[in-house]
């Protein structure tokens, strides 16, 4: 039997109020309601700060691009300090992107480790008045995109394709009722591409957590997608663990797009804890295994008693084994 992975939660509610309406002035009853909206307030804000999944972009900076004399200029108006490592910054030229880091600046900014408030990134480039250029700069740990413009209009905006994977587009399948270390879980990725171009030679990586997940020794998978269209990629997965994995698909495409933000998804997956069956032996005594040969017996006779001992388990009882059979005429406590 194959089952595709999913998750269900349930949410139960109960609220008890208790009240003496012979203890309760106005003025308590306006503290009392005051609490609980300050406290329902509390609750839907640390909610609503959960709702945001690992690929949501998130506005850690205001960032504002500008272009004039060839200069590409972005100037970081506030928010959190970016970091070199955490950093990529795109400017696309028609078809052709290239990507920097912060450290690759010219100016005040170049050879830094960080980009805080109130500094300018700055870079020359070459291009034609009549070519498309594109800016944008990523969050490379959110994978989120923090400002995005094209600063220069071209014709080339049309031909760009714009790959896209999405959790609900990852479908586990394995055989039984749940997944166990070490089973043998497949992992298909449907890959679309909404944009105005085809793209080949897409490259799909397949992650558990931070590990790479291999197929026949190779680290990714090639698959090509034509404008407005889908396609799938599969690997196998041997959960190496029990408890949650998260499970990540990223996109790899050496070629311009309209959307970097939505190449990357995750997919949670619980492997289960299945605990060894135990065996030995295992021995029985009922009321109806303790026989007499006589059952009507006088003061001083003697008495037979067989006793029939079960063995309900896997493995024999032998003399090393220690078992003692005691037989008393009185309770054994």
């Amino acid at each position: 039997m194959r089952n595709s992975y999913g998750r269900s939660g349930r949410w139960n509610r109960r609220r008890i109020f208790g009240r003496d309406m012979r203890a309760v002035t106005e003025a308590l009853g306006t503290v009392f309601l005051l609490g609980i909206s300050i406290t329902l307030v509390s609750i839907v804000f640390v909610w609503v700060n959960q709702m945001t999944d690992f690929d949501d972009a998130r506005k850690l900076a205001d960032l504002q691009i500008s272009f004039e004399d060839n200069m590409v200029s972005i100037e970081h108006k506030g928010g959190e300090v970016l970091l070199d490592k955490d950093t990529e910054i795109l400017i696309r030229i028609d078809l052709t992107p290239t990507r920097y880091s912060i450290s690759d600046a010219e100016g005040e900014l170049a050879g830094e480790a960080d980009w805080g408030v109130g500094q300018t990134w700055n870079k020359t480039i070459t291009a034609p008045g009549s070519a498309e250029i594109y800016v944008a700069v990523f969050d490379l740990k959110s994978n989120a995109r923090l400002v995005g413009e094209t600063v220069q209009a071209g014709a080339g905006i049309g031909k760009l394709a714009d790959l896209s994977i999405r959790a609900e587009n990852i479908t586990i399948e394995f055989d039984g009722n749940n997944i166990k270390k070490d089973d043998l879980v497949n992992i298909t990725a449907k890959i679309t591409n909404e944009g105005f171009s085809d793209a080949n030679y897409v490259l799909v990586r397949f992650y558990d957590g931070p590990d790479l997940i291999s197929k026949n020794g190779r680290e990714y998978q090639l698959v090509n997608v034509s404008a407005g269209g889908s396609n799938t990629t599969w690997i196998h997965w041997f959960p190496p663990s029990y408890g949650l994995h998260r499970i990540h698909v990223k996109l790899f495409y050496e070629f311009s797009e309209l959307n970097y933000a939505n190449n990357y998804a995750t997919r949670n997956v619980n492997v289960d804890v299945i605990l060894p069956e135990v065996h030995g032996s295992d021995l029985k005594i009922t009321t109806y295994d303790i026989l007499f040969d006589n059952s009507n017996p006088t003061h001083g006779t003697l008495i037979k008693v067989t006793i029939l001992v079960h063995n309900e388990g896997d493995r024999a009882v032998v003399a090393s084994d220690g078992a003692t059979l005691i037989v008393r005429d009185t309770r054994i406590s």
